[in-house]
């Protein structure tokens, strides 16, 4: 019988799916027995660019706790070999400093690098700034005291593998996991081609240019986009909803289950991906893609270098792909399909 330690701080929920199903296969494998050091954030907010001093000190706080909890559970035992959840930057940091011989085999799940999401994606931190170089040093260690680091896509291993300096055979390429959607296709009574987008509004994403599409199309009576999500660039929407420009948008605003999801998935027409110009948008499969797959839901969504090279390994192109950064582009797609409905089966996964 193997043991393993599981380590996490995180949210173990559907609204982080890796984290919560990932977990779940390794509790129930065979010939394989768990512990589990984890620490839930389920009921605390997650940190935002528009939080006040007082959300972010309590966030620090429960974080600060949940890693001394984590690592304190986690040394009662001290198995041999641990997968630490994402986001696990820190508790592998930490174990770096257990001298080699007597540091456990690391798995650390990194489909995110905290680096690159938060310096090089969305700007917060200049590269140059203190806390942009002091992230860096962290991941850094973290990456090369780790056994293996999981990542999702061929493309993150060979970025990760050239920003931090870090040998190829280092990283293993899982794909994310989703729970299994209940999907049900129900009549709305509304034949306006429904563009369904679910995001976090992250810049990757480039709901700007879902908005400015959105505009093009406005006076087209046979057009509507449902917009589920919140997050750093809700500006965009905010402002195209308060001064009118988008009545053809519907936005549910904020995060919601599962189930939620189920539903607007079943009354859409066509799912919109991710049309973002930032280098991250290339080489990244989100969550939302694979929610889309699941249901066997006609895609639109950026030419990133990462469609490009699943077209060429399957021998074709399974989604319909516009320009990222290029609302006309979207636009054109979108209105096509809207007057050629029977395409949508033959885009359809």
């Amino acid at each position: 019988m193997k043991y393993q330690a599981i380590l996490g701080v995180t949210r173990i929920s559907d609204s982080y799916p890796n984290v919560k199903y990932k977990i779940d296969l390794l509790n129930h494998l065979n010939n394989l027995t768990t512990r589990n050091c984890l620490y839930s954030l389920n009921k605390i907010s997650t940190f935002s660019t528009r939080s006040g001093l007082i959300p972010r000190l309590v966030l620090a706080a429960k974080m600060f706790w949940g890693h001394c909890y984590v690592l304190l559970c986690y040394m009662t035992k001290f198995e041999k070999v641990v997968y630490i959840t994402y986001p696990g930057i820190f508790l592998c940091f930490f174990l770096s400093f257990i001298p080699k011989y007597f540091r456990p085999t690391i798995f650390l799940d990194s489909f995110i690098s905290l680096y690159d999401a938060i310096v090089l994606d969305r700007k917060l931190f200049s590269q140059t700034h203190v806390m942009a170089r002091i992230i860096y040093f962290i991941e850094k260690r973290s990456f090369n005291a780790a056994y293996k680091v999981i990542v999702d896509t061929e493309e993150n291993s060979q970025y990760y593998s050239q920003l931090f300096s870090i040998p190829m055979d280092r990283f293993s390429v899982i794909p994310l996991s989703i729970p299994k959607l209940a999907l049900n296709k129900k009549e709305t009574g509304d034949h306006r081609l429904n563009c369904v987008f679910i995001g976090t509004f992250v810049p990757l994403q480039g709901i700007k240019i879902i908005i400015d599409a959105a505009k093009l199309l406005s006076n087209n009576p046979d057009i509507v986009f449902t917009i589920v999500g919140d997050g750093q660039d809700s500006r965009y929407i905010e402002d195209a909803k308060s001064n009118g420009t988008c009545p053809n948008i519907v936005w549910h605003k904020g995060h919601f289950p599962t189930e939620f999801i189920e539903k607007i998935l079943g009354q859409a027409d066509v799912c919109l991906g991710i049309f973002g110009t930032t280098e991250k948008t290339q080489r990244v499969l989100p969550y939302k893609l694979y929610y889309y797959f699941s249901a066997g839901l006609p895609v639109i969504t950026g030419n990133s270098k990462y469609i490009k090279r699943i077209s060429d390994a399957v021998g074709y192109t399974p989604v319909v792909s516009s320009e990222v950064g290029d609302p006309g582009s979207l636009a054109a797609e979108i209105e096509y399909l809207a007057n050629n409905r029977e395409t949508l089966n033959d885009i359809a996964l």
